[in-house]
């Protein structure tokens, strides 16, 4: 992460923690093989947005909660009238 990456330790413990309670609840139902959870993270330019959710995807990755892989799906505006 970049220096400016501070301070974001306990936000990305918090989301780690709803996406395995969004994974557990789905296999804890039996659903089939390809379960997926998601998390939207909104808030202002340069917030810290997208280190956030890489940071969130490295943890989950590590603790071998995706074997499938990870995405992240960045929106932004890329004009304006």
């Amino acid at each position: 992460m970049g220096k400016l990456y501070t301070g974001r330790g306990a936000d990305a413990q918090g989301l780690v923690q709803q996406l395995r309670l969004q994974l557990k609840g789905w296999s804890a139902q039996k659903q089939p093989t390809g379960v997926m959870a998601a998390v939207c993270l909104v808030a202002g330019a340069g917030m810290g947005k997208s280190s956030l959710g890489l940071d969130v995807g490295w943890q989950m990755a590590k603790a071998g909660a995706c074997p499938g892989g990870g995405w992240i799906l960045v929106v932004c505006v890329l004009s304006r009238r």
